[in-house]
């Protein structure tokens, strides 16, 4: 496998093409350099791969190295084997094709007709409510000062001009 050398660091880290940071030499107390190649620890995702390394004192994404450094990386589907050559995209064309498919299929079928009748009648007996801190926001007062009384008269006020600007096709703010 191809390794390149990360810039910045004195050659003491390089990455390989399967995504390894390898770190080269390290310093000890008595500034002696010693080398042996180990792998660094890195900070790691919700799949126990390797997503981020603290290389002297910054922070690198695998990700951002491996298209800096070979001009591509791995698709993020575990199935797959092609390579994504952009960085903000986590699947290759064919993945996203198919990830987007199965996207749309679940926007269908969770979207029926019958789903959508649905929710508007369930907003319409919503509306009707009018909960009390609906009716203080339009009057621009507190709700713990909204007496009874007037939360009542305002809210059969409103869902009156609801039924005349329903009943006379006109528009509900044009009523005052």
């Amino acid at each position: 496998m191809e390794t390149k050398f990360i810039e910045g660091t004195n050659e003491q880290y390089s990455i390989r093409e399967d995504g390894v940071v390898i770190r080269h030499y390290k310093f000890l107390q008595n500034k002696k350099i010693v080398y042996e190649e180990s792998f660094p620890k890195g900070i790691r995702d919700l799949r126990n791969t390797t997503v981020q390394f603290n290389i002297c004192k910054k922070q690198y994404s695998r990700n951002k190295l491996l298209i800096e450094y070979f001009g591509k990386k791995p698709c993020a589907n575990p199935k797959c084997c092609n390579a994504v050559t952009k960085l903000l995209y986590s699947y290759c064309e064919g993945c996203q094709l198919e990830n987007d498919k199965r996207t749309r299929k679940k926007y269908r079928k969770s979207n029926s007709k019958k789903l959508i009748i649905k929710r508007k009648e369930q907003y319409v007996k919503d509306q009707a409510l009018l909960p009390k801190h609906s009716i203080a926001g339009l009057l621009k007062i507190p709700v713990n000062e909204l007496p009874d009384e007037l939360y009542e008269h305002h809210r059969n006020l409103i869902l009156l001009k609801r039924k005349i600007a329903k009943e006379h096709n006109l528009n509900i703010s044009s009523l005052k």
